[in-house]
């Protein structure tokens, strides 16, 4: 390699022997207050705080990955809000710590009268219009109210969606902001510690990077070719060169505006797939484009059930009758400035999936913005005919490869609170047919937990299916000793050779690729193994920021010979190209992406009946 690669994970050495020294590290450093926060920043228009600070991560007992990240606080609590673990900003310390409520009537007066004497006195700007509430606050490991804190000087954490642009400029970090942040807060806060205990962190040696290669795909007419590095369009011009892999001789497609302008840009939608169609070299995508409006007023009252009804008893019968179709897709145009746009997209997917037809939607800004519909048409008309069972292109693997792989599973849960503020757990597990790609059929259906139950593994895994195969199956997440143990009880029992592989995406180890004094993100497929089958890996193209990569963590074999770990790298490496509802690459493998957006689409009850073997959530 002409670059220098560098990780931020560490192998820990202390100068005497210990058991383990990730776990000692970890709690020095919260000892030595690593983790205070630095880089504060005002938004003054939302009343948000932003911070950055250092994140460390044991891995396995001898190593620790080391970065930095950032929380965005936002307005103060009012002090009605109830919770048992709750993570608070306090003001006044700026510190991040957990917190609980307790009743304020259930703390004596006059403990409540000396922390705002207190108070008064040190800060007294921030204590003039305290009230009182109905609760106060404590942190969250302490049993006693020796440390009282009013609701007035608690900030909640801002969630994601609630970030304006400043924000979310202010957390993307270009790799040598990154570098050089992490290079100063180092000299800091962490040297002194290691200086102090006689600690060394050595970084990995440039030998332990490797590459993996690019794949090959195969296309229409049995051609072959790569995408090729850096090039965001090279698969959908491979596409229009060779055509796809396989072809429905008939799509039909109806194109339905909920928005009443749409009329008039029909015609670019056409055009458009016209162009996309025709230039294909080896054959034509067939395909009938019919247009129809069902408009929904911005005035109406309307209700998830009023909108279901309209598409279940009038517009899938109309269909039907006067075009014909036994089998279609339906490209919905809708407007994101609708105040019902969600409602809309919710119960119009929910009633055209529960009626096994597909859908597709894009925003009539999109439509009327000739700049991002040229970005985004290849888009659309690769995931419509993907749900309509074409296959755009697969993985050229060698057939002769052993040990033959009949299945790779991918499973992933999707989490959300309740009224209650109780966690509902839903699943979503999607078969893939060979190592190929060409997808199979999915399985979905809710959980207990994140941790696959006893009595839940063979809706899953049915040994109908799957007994005598030879399956890699791909999990979100860290490993799961309980989870294991189920698996490896079942897939011994039903004669099923099983391979676990746990994918971990949000690490804090960061690769960099160092040019003389240049700091840049490294190229996609850069990976290196630190432990027995545990490897870090850049499976992302993107240059937004900093690349983060991901971890694969290789359990091993169940009922079957070990497969070699460089292999399960290329798998899961080869797997991020299979998504096909974007020409943007995705940096985890299609096997979890496409099981976690099932497992979404279970959430808001948007449920296809029984199996599938339509990718329906593209």
């Amino acid at each position: 390699m002409s670059e220098t690669l560098s990780a931020m994970l560490f192998e820990i050495k202390y100068k005497n022997y210990i058991e383990n020294p990730a776990k000692e590290l970890i709690e020095l450093f919260n000892k030595s207050k690593v983790l205070a926060f630095f880089d504060a920043k005002l938004f003054s228009k939302d009343n948000f705080k932003a911070y950055r600070q250092l994140e460390y991560r044991k891995d396995t007992n001898k190593y620790i990955s080391i970065g930095v990240s950032s929380v965005v606080f936002g307005k103060t609590l009012q002090g009605n809000e109830n919770f048992i673990k709750e993570k608070l900003l306090s003001i006044l310390r700026d510190e991040y710590k957990l917190f609980k409520s307790v009743p304020w009537n259930s703390i004596p007066q006059k403990q409540i009268d000396t922390a705002l004497e207190y108070l008064r006195e040190k800060y007294p700007n921030h204590v003039k219009n305290i009230q009182k509430t109905e609760y106060l606050y404590i942190e969250s490991e302490k049993q006693d109210y020796q440390y009282i804190y009013f609701p007035q000087l608690l900030r909640t954490e801002v969630k994601a969606e609630d970030m304006n642009d400043e924000i979310k400029k202010y957390q993307i970090l270009k790799p040598d902001e990154r570098y050089n942040i992490l290079k100063n807060q180092w000299k800091q806060k962490i040297q002194p510690v290691l200086d102090e205990h006689h600690i060394k962190l050595i970084p990995l040696s440039e030998s332990y990077f490797k590459i993996m290669p690019e794949p090959m795909f195969l296309f229409g007419k049995g051609q072959k070719g790569i995408k090729g590095l850096n090039n965001f369009y090279g698969l959908i011009n491979k596409l229009k060169s060779y055509g796809f892999y396989r072809s429905n001789p008939v799509n039909n497609i109806i194109v339905l505006d909920v928005t009443g302008r749409g009329v008039a840009n029909f015609h670019n939608l056409k055009k458009r797939f016209d162009e996309f169609t025709t230039t294909m070299n080896s054959f034509k995508l067939t395909y009938k484009l019919e247009f129809e409006t069902l408009r929904y007023s911005e005035s109406e009252s309307l209700r998830r059930v009023d909108i279901e009804s309209r598409i279940e008893n009038k517009f899938i019968p109309y269909i039907s009758q006067h075009h014909k179709f036994d089998k279609f897709a339906v490209l919905v145009v809708h407007s994101q400035k609708s105040k019902i746009s969600e409602l809309l997209y919710n119960s119009i997917k929910r009633v055209l999936l529960n009626n096994e037809i597909n859908s597709q939607f894009v925003t009539i800004e999109t439509v009327f913005d000739s700049k991002k519909f040229t970005n985004a048409y290849s888009n659309i008309i690769l995931a419509l005919f993907s749900k309509l069972k074409n296959i755009p292109y697969l993985l050229a693997n060698d057939n002769r490869e052993s040990p033959k792989i009949d299945y790779f599973v991918g499973y992933d849960v999707s989490r959300e609170k309740n009224k209650n503020g109780h966690v509902m757990n839903f699943a979503g597990g999607i078969y893939f047919y060979h190592s190929n790609g060409e997808f199979k059929d999915v399985i979905n259906f809710n959980v207990e937990s994140e941790v696959i139950q006893e009595h839940e593994v063979s809706k899953l895994f049915p040994s109908k299916k799957l007994s005598g195969k030879r399956i890699i199956i791909h999990r979100d997440g860290n490993s799961k000793r309980n989870e294991l143990n189920v698996l490896t009880e079942y897939f011994q029992a039903n004669n099923i050779k099983a391979h676990i592989v746990y994918i971990t995406k949000k690490i804090s180890t960061r690769i960099f690729s160092k040019n003389n004094s240049v700091v840049t993100n490294p190229r996609k497929g850069v990976w290196f193994e630190y432990a027995d089958n545990k490897a870090i890996a850049v499976t992302s193209n993107s240059n937004i920021g900093t690349k983060q990569p991901i971890r694969i963590e290789y359990y091993g074999a169940i009922n079957d010979e070990v497969i070699p770990f460089e292999r399960i790298v290329r798998d899961v490496f080869n797997f991020t190209y299979l998504y096909y509802g974007s020409v943007q690459e995705i940096s985890v493998p299609v096997t979890i992406y496409n099981a976690h957006l099932i497992s979404n689409f279970n959430r808001q009850g948007i449920e296809h009946n029984g199996e599938s073997d339509s990718q329906y959530w593209l």
